[in-house]
């Protein structure tokens, strides 16, 4: 009601009628954010002039926003006939996430977080368990729902905008992918008028890759990518596991210059990694 009616506080409390007071503790203990100043005064100006453009159905074009919240929910997110939600250990992300799903259709997600134990293997301890917090936001309605299943369906139609599609690539880097970037010293030889000279280099690595189980949806972004002059190799991840997972892998400098220019990464380490592999090229 509060963002996706744009009520006020005063508003729901008259309503159900209980204190203004009780009203922002219960803002609070869900996780939901106050309006700034400029939002509220937004909101007002929706109410007066643009409430009739507010409710229909101009939350269906295909935009940056719309993009970067299917290709988050295609990524990292589980769409029901409900609604959908998103998980991540980045509590970071999934706040810069809920504003996207704001500005784009106007309701804000519900915000949780919860303990899970994690498994993993180490060379010298085995198999170690350890509980981290696992942070989701959830958008629950039906009409969202039926309308990012139908953009999914007919993916390939929405991602000839460009507008989607920078978003799209940005929400699936920013979910299910990887940006790589490291440094290591090592000893390099040359012969030289017959001596041998040795000395510390550094190598570094650098890539971006985008995960995914469809091997369609990886080969159209490969043929979209390519239009942008950015070149790719499609891998295969693990050939044991019981659902064969593809890796759409950019590594050459050209081609990350490029992705550079038309994704805009909301995830704080992945933006940092970008950053730091653009340093790397002193530019």
């Amino acid at each position: 009601m509060y963002w996706g009616r744009k009520e006020s506080t005063t508003e729901i409390a008259e309503k159900y009628g209980v204190s203004e007071e009780t009203i922002r503790k219960w803002l609070i203990k869900l996780g939901i954010p106050r309006r700034t100043r400029n939002e509220a005064n937004r909101v007002m100006a929706i109410r007066k002039r643009w409430r009739k453009k507010f409710f229909v159905d101009w939350w269906k074009e295909p935009t940056w926003n719309l993009g970067y919240v299917v290709g988050a929910v295609i990524g990292d997110g589980t769409l029901t006939k409900y609604g959908f939600k998103i998980t991540s250990t980045c509590k970071g992300w999934l706040q810069n996430v809920s504003k996207i799903i704001l500005y784009w259709c106007g309701w804000y997600p519900i915000f949780k977080e919860r303990q899970a134990k994690v498994r993993y293997m180490t060379k010298s301890k085995g198999l170690v368990e350890k509980t981290v917090t696992i942070y989701e936001i959830g958008l629950w309605s039906v009409d969202v729902a039926k309308f990012i299943e139908e953009v999914i369906e007919n993916i390939s139609k929405y991602i000839r905008f460009d507008a989607f599609f920078k978003g799209f690539i940005s929400g699936l880097i920013d979910s299910d992918g990887t940006v790589f970037f490291g440094e290591y010293n090592r000893y390099r030889c040359e012969f030289k008028k017959g001596r041998k000279y040795c000395y510390k280099a550094k190598n570094r690595i650098r890539y971006v890759a985008i995960y995914n189980t469809n091997i369609n949806l990886i080969r159209m972004v490969k043929r979209k990518l390519r239009e942008y002059g950015i070149t790719s190799k499609v891998l295969m991840n693990d050939k044991s596991r019981k659902r064969a997972e593809y890796i759409l892998c950019l590594s050459n400098k050209k081609s990350l210059l490029l992705l550079y220019k038309i994704v805009s990464l909301l995830h704080p380490k992945k933006r940092e990694n970008l950053n730091k592999i653009m340093a790397s090229y002193k530019l």
